[in-house]
């Protein structure tokens, strides 16, 4: 009978939550739900892990298409872009843009402090980037690139999408959650 009651799972997996509901009225009933948890926060195994070097916390997203043991599952389109879908990605680094990209329904964990700087044309569909722990920066959207924008949630970063001066954006039914700022 608590007025917003909590449920934090022990482990990932399938819940199948159920509530008793009791109106003024005495009139009862109950709801369930399945619900799925996922923990991909510094978990290699469930997802692709995007980490710094010692040297830096930078990362290119061109990079990581051609690493040598472990490149990002993507592909190329016809035009050129690279098309990164159905992925699971724990974000603990800083990540560049550096390629024509779209992001197709994915699902990122950005580890505290950590940004993704668009310094090439993106388009997101369906994906979704939110903290692990801490906040995480948002997006840096640089000078003269596009960037689309279709269902997406950004959650839980301090500046959801920075944009610099003649940066070009196109959104449309996206969402920001807990972020200080939405776009800036």
């Amino acid at each position: 009978t608590e007025n917003m009651p909590e449920f934090i799972p022990e482990n990932p997996g399938y819940y199948n939550i159920c509530l008793e509901i009791l109106d003024e009225n005495n009139c009862w009933g109950d709801i369930c739900k399945v619900f799925t948890f996922v923990s991909i926060c510094n978990d290699v195994v469930t997802g692709y892990l995007i980490q710094g070097t010692p040297q830096s916390n930078e990362v290119t997203l061109s990079s990581l298409l051609s690493h040598p043991t472990n490149p990002i599952p993507h592909e190329t389109l016809a035009n050129g872009t690279i098309k990164i879908s159905n992925l699971f990605v724990n974000l603990d680094a800083d990540l560049i843009i550096d390629v024509k990209t779209e992001f197709v329904n994915t699902d990122w964990f950005c580890e505290g402090g950590t940004l993704i700087d668009i310094r090439h044309d993106l388009t997101m569909k369906f994906s979704n980037f939110e903290a692990c722990d801490q906040m995480w920066k948002g997006f840096k959207h640089n000078f003269g690139r596009n960037l689309n924008m279709n269902d997406c949630v950004i959650m839980d970063a301090e500046f959801g999408i920075e944009l610099s001066v003649n940066a070009k954006i196109r959104s449309l039914r996206d969402t920001f959650e807990n972020c200080y700022v939405g776009i800036f």
